[in-house]
């Protein structure tokens, strides 16, 4: 019998039109929010946590710019998972920073629940290396604490290094 893996993180290299800059017209400060395609047809869709992520960072972090593509339908969730909005970021955000900002955005999100309440959190975060031109995408799912642990493993000079 196989044990079944529940926390995830990865970080892997990017080409070609894999990049979320190859797609869309990416911002060269702070965040740009890219849509998923989502169902059999392949419509594309925005995170249904993008709206509130926004207005969290509004609030809490008004300096950081977000490129986000308007009047875009939303997924409907009906489970305790946070799926992070797929996001580019600029060189002025390093990776973890990005990171620091949704575990404070999922840690007061969930404040309130149950303490029996496991929260999955999903995250995909690409970014580029100015110098090099080398581009990454870090992957994580996962619950809080082991978002915690891989923030405290991602090391963004030695993942660009690679």
């Amino acid at each position: 019998m196989t044990e079944k893996k529940y926390d995830e993180e990865q970080v892997v290299d990017i080409e070609g039109d894999m990049s979320i800059s190859h797609h869309y017209e990416v911002s060269d400060t702070g965040i740009t929010i890219a849509l998923a395609r989502y169902g059999v047809d392949g419509q594309l869709v925005d995170c249904s946590e993008s709206p509130t992520f926004l207005k969290w960072l509004k609030a809490n972090k008004p300096a950081i710019f977000v490129k986000k593509c308007e009047g875009v339908p939303l997924t409907s969730l009906h489970s305790n998972e946070i799926w992070m909005p797929i996001v580019f970021l600029a060189n002025d955000i390093a990776l973890p920073v990005y990171l620091n900002l949704v575990s404070s955005y999922v840690y007061e999100r969930c404040r309130g629940g149950l303490k029996s309440d496991v929260n999955r959190v999903h995250i995909t975060a690409e970014y580029e290396n100015s110098e090099t031109g080398v581009k990454k995408r870090f992957t994580f799912s996962g619950d809080l604490n082991a978002l915690q642990k891989a923030i405290k493993k991602v090391d963004v000079n030695e993942i660009l290094r690679e």
